[in-house]
């Protein structure tokens, strides 16, 4: 429990620290955005590229861990989609960034980090967390192509429908390093040593900068909606399902669907801890950008981010009496 408690600590600590420098301006307006573009754009990818380069093929390809943590995301998926449009009355493209958000984990900015302090001396901790991101985005594929199911009843053909999905989810920055970095591995190079250093620097940035972005953002959103509950009872019953989805369902879920695959060890604690992260900040991008779910989203952040310092704790106990 110490042990968790102090990686935790500075996770936490920073995002306080930049929650702190949003709300007495601290820095200049605008800030919070121009630090998640450079963790989106340049320190993540320098990340994925140098975790994934450096690693051989076996170690990355680790199916049981692929297959049972994307069976347990995209069973929260379905679920709470299907509670959304069925029960809620929430149209396709709304259902899907609601499902969207309850099952797209913040493996990046926050389970990096965190991965790291549990688990400083293990190699397979980057690779978890990269994998567990990369699969996330399938759940991203789904929620876009909803989205876009809309563009169909508005002139365009099956082709060009199936031509945007493919292009937004592969002009993703992450996904684009994430296949460089596989194919450096794959094909067993050596990346230069200037560039190693360079992607290294960059690397090294990803988690004090994202985590300080992140408490940033947060603090903007309270700013700006000092009460995040929600107004209504549909309001109310999204985001308890939501939350309870992201944060209580989805480890149960991994945990079992991992355990029955035969994943053990560092691997299975691993695994559900990201699965029991909160929701991504990305998720607040997509829905902004389209204008669909937007406040539920910004509430299903916030929300979830602070319900983690309980419940983490909570499924590091679980995993720990399960060893």
């Amino acid at each position: 429990m110490a042990v968790l408690l102090s990686a935790l600590f500075p996770v936490f600590a920073m995002m306080l620290s930049g929650g702190i420098a949003a709300r007495y301006s601290l820095l200049p307006s605008g800030g919070d955005t121009a630090l998640n573009r450079y963790v989106y754009y340049f320190a993540v990818p320098a990340l994925l590229i140098t975790g994934l380069g450096e690693a051989s093929v076996n170690q990355i390809l680790r199916w049981d861990f692929m297959i049972g943590y994307l069976l347990a995301a995209m069973g929260v998926y379905i679920g709470v989609f299907l509670f959304a449009h069925c029960l809620l009355k929430r149209s396709i493209a709304e259902s899907g960034i609601q499902s969207y958000t309850a099952s797209f984990a913040n493996t990046g900015y926050i389970g990096i980090p965190l991965l790291l302090g549990l688990f400083p001396d293990s190699p397979d901790a980057i690779i978890a967390a990269v994998i567990t991101t990369v699969l996330s985005n399938v759940m991203l594929a789904l929620a876009l192509a909803k989205i876009e199911l809309h563009y169909a009843t508005q002139g365009y053909r099956i082709h060009q429908l199936v031509g945007r999905i493919v292009f937004r989810v592969l002009m993703n920055p992450f996904i684009l390093a994430t296949v460089v970095g596989f194919l450096i591995s794959w094909m067993q190079l050596s990346i230069p040593v200037p560039i190693s250093r360079f992607l290294h620097m960059l690397a090294d940035t990803t988690c004090p900068v994202a985590l300080f972005a992140i408490g940033m953002v947060l603090a903007g959103r309270s700013a700006e909606q000092p009460l995040p509950v929600p107004g209504g009872s549909r309001e109310v019953a999204s985001l308890l399902v939501v939350s309870g989805a992201k944060l209580i369902l989805q480890p149960l879920l991994t945990l079992v669907c991992l355990r029955y695959l035969g994943v053990s060890g560092q691997w299975l604690r691993m695994g559900t801890l990201l699965a029991a992260l909160p929701t991504a900040a990305n998720v607040y991008v997509i829905a902004e950008q389209y204008g669909i779910y937007t406040k539920g989203a910004a509430r299903a952040i916030m929300v979830g981010t602070l319900l983690t310092l309980l419940t983490v704790p909570l499924v590091q106990i679980l995993l720990t009496r399960i060893a």
